[in-house]
């Protein structure tokens, strides 16, 4: 699982990768990250499953830190 946040200034995008394996830890955190803010989101990919969270900063920030506290979990 490959999670990268790139900042663009009023907009940002979060890219989380993640093999075949891990399709249901993959879909969790992208449900948390949705319920979590106010964020789009665009799959895609079979084996190499990637998504793609945009909005705004804060937004996916928010967004960002719900999924790295559900990865500690």
């Amino acid at each position: 699982m490959q999670i990268d946040y790139q900042d663009s200034g009023v907009i940002a995008r979060l890219t989380l990768s993640s093999s075949i394996i891990n399709t249901r830890k993959h879909k969790r955190f992208v449900d948390v990250a949705l319920l979590a803010a106010d964020v789009s989101e665009r799959s895609t990919g079979v084996l190499v499953i990637r998504s793609v969270i945009t909005g705004k900063t804060p937004a996916v920030m928010r967004a960002y830190k719900a999924i790295l506290r559900e990865v500690s979990r």
